[in-house]
């Protein structure tokens, strides 16, 4: 294999040097010319070595032979005429000696040239030398000078080569101890983690306006010896036993939910009008889940007492706004999907009662048609969760009641069509143990009314109702409940008859253009 690679370097150096070599040039009879070295003839033939290889032309084809000397020869010659020479001479020779191939004596040439005058610009370029400065030097040499003059300056300006920077001296101890940089001040990292509104949660870095919802599910995890997945969006944090998918789900049904209600209200889309801390939507498995949370709620909840949990603990959920919205609920017999139905009701009860906020309570038409709203806007079907099933009867029971319906928002456009709805003015005169499934229906068809066609006026409702409505839970027959709401509706600028003949005339528009009608998806056309 030795014996091959040299062979081989000695064919490359023969060609190599038979390529400079040639000289001679045959002109043949036929016309056209070999170029080569004439390495042997005679009477009969001429044999020359070319670039394509040694070959043996008849005399009979000759017509001439030009004999030339080769390029080492012709620069020879160049170079004995040349002495002395100046340095432009010496750098023209070693040109010619580049141009035909002979890189050594090229570089001897150019040598020479830069004894003569070491400032020769062409030979310094030749020899790929860069000016800097003033002087001619290699490239690697002057990136040398560059970054030596370079580290020269940053450290006369007090600063210090650290991971690759250079940076003050304050700055490299300040990195050395772990400390970080926010907002233009050091701080350690912890301390810059809190600065970004954060808290430690065990190990984990979390937002401040989770720490409540995320203590609350920790704690009472740990007393119970539960694990739920917690999934937490911008607005709203979920705690489910149904699974990371459930919980996921329930995460987005309940950012749109807030999102719906932040847009119909006017509030920016921050957590600062909910409490400052995000609302939480807890799911758990069993009903003795339930009454365990319900009563670790009410141990860490200073506004609640255990009447309040013996109470709740036998209903199917419940919802708290003050200070922090929850809600909570169970699967049991139900169906996953029923348990998001039903947080995203109670989601919109507490976002409608934490907006603008004053420890009053809001009338049952509006606060049940909006949640009722909330629902439908989500989730495109009604789960009726917060009237008592025999209010709702109609025959079929509690189980077929309170599945997820389609049709509710449907039902009740075609009912205020043809005038079989209760009118506007008995609605507002309901509480939560009176209401009936047909007034809840209206009152959420009134309350989308009011969003899609009155959203300032809504607004001015609300404002008025938390201004003077009753404090407390008061039933809306009193004497002070009924001034409220005339001073509501005063703030809208319309009578609830006005309101009654309003809606009828959107529940008609709706119809005729078949908005109306439900499409048995589970989604309603009658959503805008």
């Amino acid at each position: 294999m030795r014996l091959g690679a040299s062979l081989a370097a000695l064919l490359m150096v023969a060609v190599a040097g038979g390529a400079s070599a040639r000289a001679d040039v045959v002109h043949l009879k036929e016309g056209g010319t070999l170029e080569g070295k004439v390495v042997a003839e005679d009477a009969t033939s001429v044999t020359l070595d070319t670039r394509f290889g040694r070959q043996t032309i008849e005399r009979s084809r000759i017509d001439r032979i030009e004999k030339k000397p080769t390029s080492e020869e012709e620069l020879a010659e160049r170079e004995a005429k040349l002495k002395p020479g100046t340095p432009d001479e010496w750098f023209a020779l070693a040109e010619f000696a580049g141009r035909h191939g002979l890189k050594k004596e090229r570089d001897r040439l150019l040598d020479k040239v830069l004894v003569l005058d070491p400032d020769h610009e062409g030979a310094n370029l030749a020899r790929g030398r860069v000016r800097h400065e003033g002087k001619w030097m290699t490239p690697a040499e002057r990136d040398a000078k560059v970054k030596a003059a370079d580290e020269a300056a940053k450290r006369a300006q007090g600063l210090v080569e650290y991971d690759g920077r250079w940076i003050t001296a304050e700055e490299k101890e300040h990195l050395e101890r772990g400390d970080v940089l926010f907002k233009g001040k050091w701080m350690s990292a912890d301390a810059a983690k809190t600065a970004q509104g954060l808290i430690r949660v065990g190990d984990s870095w979390i937002p401040a306006a989770e720490a409540a919802a995320r203590a609350r599910v920790d704690g009472f995890c740990r007393e119970n010896g539960l694990a739920l997945e917690v999934a937490a969006g911008d607005h709203v944090v979920v705690a489910s036993a149904l699974g990371a998918d459930h919980a996921k789900t329930l995460r987005d049904a309940s950012e749109k939910a807030f999102a719906f209600t932040a847009t119909v209200l006017g509030d920016p889309d921050d957590v600062s009008w909910i409490g400052g801390q995000k609302a939480l939507a807890l799911v758990v498995a069993t009903r003795d889940d339930f009454d365990h949370f319900v009563r670790f709620f009410a141990a860490h909840e200073p506004k609640v007492n255990k009447l309040w949990a013996d109470s709740v603990a036998r209903s199917d959920g419940f919802y708290w706004w003050d200070p922090i919205g929850t809600s909570a609920t169970y699967r049991g017999p139900r169906s996953a999907d029923e348990t998001t139905s039903q947080t995203v009701h109670a989601l919109g009860h507490v976002l409608l009662n934490r907006h603008q906020y004053n420890f009053k309570y809001l009338p049952t038409w509006l606060d049940e048609g909006f949640a009722t709203l909330t629902e439908f806007e989500v989730l495109g079907c009604n789960f009726a969760c917060c009237v008592t099933p025999e209010k709702y009867a109609t025959g079929t029971g509690r189980k077929d009641d309170l599945l997820p319906n389609p049709h509710w928002y449907d039902d009740a456009v075609k009912a205020i069509v043809a005038k079989e709805d209760p009118p506007l003015v008995q609605v507002i005169r309901r509480d939560l143990a009176t209401i009936s499934r047909d007034e809840v229906k209206k009152s959420m068809v009134v309350v989308k009314w009011l969003c899609d066609e009155r959203r300032e006026g809504l607004c001015r409702l609300v404002a008025a109702l938390r201004k003077s409505w009753p404090k407390g839970a008061a039933s809306s027959v009193t004497k002070e409940a009924i001034e409220a709401e005339t001073a509501a509706f005063a703030a809208l600028g319309m009578t609830p008859e006005q309101v009654d003949a309003e809606v009828r005339r959107y529940a008609a528009t709706l119809k005729s253009a078949g908005k109306g009608d439900a499409k048995g998806d589970g989604k309603s056309s009658g959503k805008n």
